[in-house]
């Protein structure tokens, strides 16, 4: 058995591709796309976050997935589920979710004070961070991250749809990102769904050596101050977005949001 980390943008891929390897399972850094996948572990951490194309190897998702070997796995962001051309039956998929409004403002973060390609997004480029902020939603935080979120969404729809047979239920395990974060009991399902034994003593070790390790998008160590973010235009171009309807429609799924 090979693991897709399937996940919504910010919703803990690096994390959770690092717990699960506590899991005995082997993180191959593969970040896969639909023409290319992102070689993390070519590249130091630092580099990876600053300029992440430098990693980019053009190659056809399909091979790179059904390529992985027992043990392995790959994560990215890319409907792998949703494609007819993938019926990678030996592969099971964690699914990662995250509130939106947390989701866009991490990538937010992210752009503007790590990596060094968004020059658009950065303090050089536009001083104050809440105008930087209205910037990033009306170009990426909407847009981009509600399709991606529809996605993944659609793929839950079909996996708890009354037609959807054992197997498919099988082979997805959802978790709220945010949940995980604070909750060990949430590292033992993800374990007993990948078949391996574990209590919750053993889940919260593991726990917390996930949490104290570092990743390629870790942001705890930049200090900003998140809520200040949400000027009035701010919330008003996310309010009339999609997204609180798509959050409804979540919530019709069984995820908890």
């Amino acid at each position: 058995m090979s693991v897709y980390v399937y996940t919504q943008p910010k919703a803990g891929t690096y994390f959770i591709s690092d717990l699960i390897t506590r899991l005995g399972f082997v993180n191959t850094g593969y970040h896969i796309m639909r023409l290319s996948y992102l070689d993390t572990k070519a590249h130091s951490l630092e580099d990876n976050a600053r300029t992440p194309d430098i990693a980019r190897v053009d190659r056809f998702f399909v091979p790179v997935l059904r390529g992985l070997k027992e043990n392995e796995l790959a994560f990215g962001h890319f409907p792998v589920p949703l494609n007819p051309e993938a019926p990678l039956t030996h592969t099971k998929y964690v699914c990662a979710y995250r509130d939106p409004k947390q989701a866009v403002v991490s990538e937010f973060i992210d752009f503007r004070f790590r990596r060094q390609d968004m020059k658009w997004i950065n303090a050089e480029t536009i001083p104050d961070d809440r105008d930087a902020f209205v910037k990033f939603l009306k170009l990426r935080g909407v847009t981009g991250h509600y399709n991606e979120f529809r996605q993944l969404l659609l793929y839950r729809s079909l996996i708890v749809h009354p037609l959807a047979t054992q197997l498919e239920k099988d082979r997805a395990h959802f978790v709220n990102f945010s949940e995980l974060l604070t909750n060990p009991s949430e590292v033992r399902d993800i374990a007993q769904f990948l078949g391996v034994e574990m209590n919750l003593e053993q889940a919260a070790q593991a726990h917390v050596e996930a949490l104290t390790a570092e990743t390629k998008t870790k942001a705890s160590s930049i200090k900003v101050d998140r809520a200040a973010l949400w000027s009035n235009e701010a919330l008003e171009i996310y309010n009339t977005s999609p997204f609180p309807k798509a959050i409804e429609y979540a919530r019709t799924l069984g995820l908890t949001l």
